[in-house]
């Protein structure tokens, strides 16, 4: 059994700022579906990201495995890169504040990073149709609490999975549905049509991953 518990108090501050990417990126899937806002997790474990469509433009950036990006333009034209075939899409992301100083003590981690727009090659984009349902899993479970807001999810080993968390009257809500993958993106989907899917990632070390923002504010197996 690999379970994550978040007890230390920097995880705790780790997590309150996922549970605002988590808000972030919900709203946004929620009004993308009105606005065709696309909001989806980087497959690559490294990828660049540059001022302009194609080889020669400058890296502004780079993403890292389960990043999520907002999709904002993407090229009608069709290239090959490294055996894959691809377009090169203009994205909404967070990258690497460059004038962030390490050595500064007015920095933290949380300003470590920007938004920012650019362009990426989609080949390495976990777009919906590459997901296939999956009936083979390990089984984990992901803690994360905020004083007493908790949440947490059980993924089991036939595909399914389970999440509980309170409502703002302290109500347990519990959402059921199925695992679904791409290499090693995950992607929960709600039996309940109404509640949104969501993203995770498996990492080098066999972990289950948070994918909601930079890896600063990813949430892993220990």
């Amino acid at each position: 059994m690999k379970e994550l518990k978040i007890i230390s108090y920097n995880s705790k501050i780790l997590f309150f700022y996922f549970l605002l990417f988590m808000v972030y990126f919900n709203q946004l899937h929620a009004s993308g579906k009105d606005n065709n806002i696309i909001v989806l997790p980087v497959s690559a474990t490294l990828l660049n990201m540059r001022d302009e469509p194609g080889l020669n433009g400058k890296i502004i950036g780079q993403l890292t495995q389960g990043m999520m990006v907002v999709l904002k333009k993407k090229s009608l034209k069709k290239v090959i890169l490294d055996g894959m075939e691809g377009s090169w899409v203009l994205v909404e992301a967070k990258i690497k504040n460059p004038d962030y100083d390490p050595n500064s003590s007015e920095w933290n981690k949380t300003f470590t990073y920007i938004n920012r727009e650019g362009w990426i090659f989609d080949a390495y984009v976990a777009y919906p149709e590459k997901f296939q349902k999956i009936n083979q899993f390990n089984y984990y479970k992901l803690t994360g609490c905020i004083g007493d807001w908790c949440k947490d999810y059980e993924f089991y080993e036939n595909g399914t999975y389970n999440s509980k968390s309170h409502d703002e009257r302290y109500n347990e809500v519990i959402t059921r549905g199925s695992i679904y993958r791409f290499q090693n993106i995950i992607k929960t989907i709600p039996d309940n049509k109404n509640s949104e899917a969501m993203y995770f990632f498996i990492n080098d070390k066999g972990k289950i991953c948070t994918s909601e923002g930079p890896p600063v504010f990813s949430l892993c197996s220990e």
